[in-house]
């Protein structure tokens, strides 16, 4: 039979007390733990030994400067405090205030308004009364009335026309006043009986005045020319 070493028997001893005795397992526990404690202690101590080794090579310990401190005996002379340069400015001087005077006239006369010019008045066409274009050896006769009496701006006025022949074709030039003259060609015309209205409505351009309205009456011997006025109202 093989015979067992002293290390086995160590090992089969302590194995036996571990697992059967539970002071023998807290006691351990105690002196490996003491111990490695102990150990960083140790290596604490290395390592800041030669960490201090290290930095005095390089004369960053604090024995190295105090040894400097120690061993400067002489002092040192502390230079003036550097100085820079102010600019100074003058005094401010108050601006001399120039006395006040009237200017002089210049003699030069104003320019004269330029005169504006007036309008040359448009000629207006003789207003119609009543049979107008009658007789003479015209081509026929034209009667015309007007409503309302005035016409009112926005609003719509009337021409009642009544021709000697049916069908008469009208045309008519309105020159109201405030607006620019308006050309209707043609306008309408009369009926089988010679009747007819043409309506206009008034632009928000008429003023308060009288306006002129020219006829242009197409019967089948020619054309008869005449006009009449109407009153407008703005």
């Amino acid at each position: 039979m093989f015979e067992r070493s002293w290390l086995d028997r160590f090992v089969r001893r302590f194995q036996d007390r571990w697992e059967t005795n539970a002071q023998y397992r807290a006691a351990v526990t105690g002196v490996v733990g003491l111990g490695m404690v102990l150990l960083l202690c140790v290596c604490m101590l290395l390592v800041a030994t030669t960490a201090n080794s290290a930095l005095a090579s390089f004369g960053l310990t604090s024995s190295n400067n105090d040894a400097n401190t120690q061993g400067s005996s002489g002092s040192r002379t502390l230079g003036g405090v550097a100085t820079f340069p102010i600019a100074t400015f003058p005094p401010f001087q108050t601006p001399a205030i120039p006395p006040v005077s009237t200017l002089p006239d210049s003699g030069t006369p104003p320019p004269a308004p330029t005169d504006t010019p007036i309008p040359t008045d448009t000629p207006t066409a003789t207003p119609c009364t009543s049979n107008c274009g009658g007789g003479g050896g015209g081509p026929g006769t034209l009667t015309v009335s007007q409503s309302p009496n005035p016409w009112v701006r926005g609003q719509t006025g009337n021409l009642i026309f009544h021709t000697s022949s049916p069908n008469v074709q009208i045309g008519l030039i309105y020159n109201i006043p405030g607006c620019v003259t308006n050309t209707v060609e043609p306008a309408g015309q009369t009926d089988g009986s010679g009747n007819g209205t043409i309506s206009y409505q008034l632009q928000s351009c008429t003023a308060t005045g009288t306006g002129s309205i020219t006829i242009f009456a197409l019967f089948p011997g020619g054309t008869l020319q005449t006009g009449t006025t109407v009153n407008c109202k703005s």
